[in-house]
């Protein structure tokens, strides 16, 4: 079994070789690499504090951020090291078959979840500036609970079926055919649809109440609409920011997928890694791009007392500053 298996190795383990021949580039990527990883790694710890000492877990997107920043953190601590052994090292616990399909299964729930945990949090900033005076009586505690159990659960039977319809014998396990066009129109294509719509929807929504705070014409009201024109802007940044992120990150990856196993595209073994690395560095930005929009979390580290006065609501923008209060929660 072992000669077999050392004979598979040579055959199918070890194209990087052809990437990079010497053992100096080899040794460079995986610090890079391994660089990448740490900054996950470390960037999700931190968030993950930063919104737990905060607390105020009755605004439901600090849940899904907490859920968000633990699929990144285990992307970061259980896939990205595996992936950089495994790809750049002739180490051969990590070209046992078994090793490998535990990898192949932590990478797809993972990447899943951390997909379906942007959607989440996208639909539930949809809530806040769509209905924000029923936010709290839409997102209850039972129904995040739920959302999050669903989310997770759909993203280990995923990484089965994928296991299961895996083609077998190789060192990088792949679906291929019809398979690859349903694993991705579920994980990735249906919820970047949901994602732009959401986001166009929350964009229409600002500028439309920008456009009647212009109307005030009362000195009070032309303070408050310069303070809320401002808001405007942040969420509008925010939106495209966040979007912009998930999509460079992703589009890459899921279109190789489509296009080397349905089209039949051949594309070369370094190709094929540097978009799934490309993905994987979602999950490093996620922290650090949450905490410096969140505005919440920065104001937080200066005096926590501030924030209270984010929570005034005035009779004639009642409705915008809950709906944009939750919003700025990123």
């Amino acid at each position: 079994m072992e000669n077999s298996w050392d004979n598979l190795s040579e055959t199918n383990c070890n194209e990087m070789e052809a990437i990079l021949p010497n053992n100096t580039g080899r040794i460079l990527c995986m610090l890079f690499l391994f660089f990448i990883a740490g900054v996950t790694i470390s960037g999700n710890v931190f968030l993950i504090l930063k919104v737990t000492r905060r607390g105020q877990f009755e605004r439901k997107i600090n849940v899904f951020l907490i859920s968000l920043a633990i699929a990144d953190f285990s992307i970061g601590f259980l896939v990205m090291p595996f992936s950089i052994i495994h790809n750049f090292t002739e180490t051969l616990f990590f070209r046992n078959t078994v090793t490998i399909n535990i990898f192949f299964a932590l990478d797809a729930m993972l990447t899943i979840s951390s997909i379906f945990h942007f959607t989440c949090m996208n639909i539930d900033r949809y809530v806040a500036v769509k209905k924000p005076m029923k936010y709290y009586q839409i997102m209850k505690r039972k129904l995040v609970s739920l959302t999050l159990i669903i989310c997770w659960t759909i993203s280990c039977l995923a990484s089965v079926v994928l296991i299961l319809t895996a083609k077998e014998g190789t060192c990088n396990p792949s679906v291929e055919g019809e398979a690859t066009v349903i694993v991705s129109v579920l994980a990735f294509y249906f919820p970047l649809v949901l994602n732009i719509s959401a986001s166009v929807s929350i964009y229409l929504k600002v500028r439309n109440r920008s456009n009647q705070l212009r109307q005030m014409t009362t000195n009070e009201n032309i303070v408050l609409q310069s303070k809320r024109q401002n808001g405007d802007t942040q969420v509008a940044r925010t939106m495209i920011i966040l979007q912009s992120c998930f999509i460079l990150c992703f589009t890459p990856f899921f279109l190789f997928l489509i296009l080397k196993n349905f089209f039949r595209v051949e594309f070369s073994p370094w190709s094929m890694l540097f978009v799934t690395w490309l993905a994987y560095t979602n999950s490093t930005i996620n922290p650090f791009l949450y905490y410096f929009i969140n505005n919440r979390l920065k104001l937080s580290d200066k005096n926590k007392a501030l924030n209270k006065d984010r929570f005034q609501f005035t009779n004639n923008s009642s409705t915008f500053n809950s709906g944009q209060d939750i919003v700025q929660t990123f």
